[in-house]
């Protein structure tokens, strides 16, 4: 048979339905479609997990050394080895006098820009109401606990009135009562240089590497037999580690791929088989097995394409639904479960074509 014969009948068979192509996409949409969802759904919970780590300042470390850490190396560490921002902070002997609270002055910190930067950021803080602004953190204006911020009324651009005169308010930073330290839970905190000694080193590493957080050791003075030195991490109620690449290798439903391989094997079989009297005649009429394999890949195929088509807009769901983090990474595992499960099906309806003989045509009539 030429080519266009071998088409006019697939496309033929697939109009008619002769070849099932409804029930085998439906078939195909729900079985390997479904394993897609509950897989893109566990890696949803994974996002979900790592990003509830790391907003609760988790990930973020303290170096904690009186008068003995090195402002300018505390910065310096930001973006070197994992470490993703860093910065030096110190609390001064006496509160803040605010005249707008007479009998509950804050605490006041000096804390390098780097500091000013992570804390406005970390932990949702952009979703901190009057969170602090990039513009005005340039500007070196204070930064203000959410809670006070609140009482006071103060948002980003703002001034305050302080026993030191007027200053510009760069916003408020979160303090949520999630287990973390809450060294700075009612402060007002000034940016000043990174010059001279500091009693702590903030810095985020991210992803996790016990290697990378080894180096705050570095900015911290231990000259002298009396400095105290305490490493911290700011909030361990999810834990003290996480490695986000281990929870997506070790998830439960990390061997979709295989499974979804074997559920196309068995729909491309079950397709092929169900016709298996249909091509054991054509192949004692003389047609080719060759032309077979041609017209059974074309059928399979159209009925795959729909199949996908269907599947589509649920596995889309699944993976931008509830998902905390952006979606483009899970793209790569669902490529690759699709893959072998079209892979798969193709396989199943070749292996099927192979099992049908033309010497068991009466047997295939008998049994029909």
């Amino acid at each position: 048979m030429r080519p266009r014969e071998i088409l006019s009948e697939a496309f033929r068979n697939v109009w008619t339905g002769v070849s099932r192509p409804l029930i085998l996409a439906l078939a195909f949409a729900l079985l390997v479609g479904g394993m897609m969802i509950l897989d893109l759904r566990t890696l949803v919970g994974v996002n979900r997990q790592i990003k509830q780590w790391r907003d609760s300042g988790a990930s973020i470390n303290l170096v904690y050394a009186p008068a003995g850490i090195d402002g300018a190396a505390c910065e310096a560490l930001a973006g070197t080895a994992g470490i993703t921002a860093s910065g030096a902070s110190r609390l001064r002997e006496t509160n803040l006098s605010l005249p707008a609270l007479p009998l509950g002055a804050p605490s006041y910190a000096e804390v390098t820009p780097g500091f000013a930067r992570l804390i406005a950021t970390a932990a949702g803080g952009s979703q901190t109401p009057n969170a602090a602004t990039p513009e005005y953190l340039a500007r070196g204006g204070l930064l203000l606990a959410d809670s006070l911020a609140a009482t006071l009324d103060r948002g980003p651009g703002t001034t305050l009135a302080t026993g030191e005169g007027e200053a510009l308010v760069a916003g408020a930073y979160a303090t949520p009562d999630d287990g973390r330290q809450n060294v700075f839970s009612y402060s007002v905190l000034a940016q000043v240089p990174a010059e001279g000694r500091f009693d702590y080193c903030w810095a985020e590493v991210w992803p996790p590497d016990s290697t990378s957080a080894s180096l705050l050791l570095t900015v911290a003075d231990v000259s002298q037999p009396d400095v105290e030195l305490r490493v911290d991490q700011l909030n361990a109620r999810f834990g003290t580690e996480l490695d986000p690449a281990a929870l997506y290798r070790q998830r439960i439903t990390r061997f979709t791929p295989v499974v979804v391989a074997v559920a196309g094997l068995l729909l491309g079989l079950v397709g092929v088989r169900l016709r298996r009297l249909e091509f054991a005649s054509a192949l004692h009429a003389g047609v080719s097995r060759r032309a077979l394999l041609f017209q059974v890949t074309v059928e399979t195929g159209v009925w795959l394409a729909l199949g996908l088509v269907l599947a589509a807009p649920a596995v889309w769901l699944a993976a931008y639904a509830g998902n905390p983090l952006p979606a483009g990474p899970l793209a790569a595992p669902t490529c690759v479960a699709a893959a072998f499960a079209v892979a798969g099906t193709m396989a199943g309806a070749v292996i099927g074509l192979a099992l049908t003989r033309e010497e068991h045509l009466f047997r295939y009539f008998k049994n029909r």
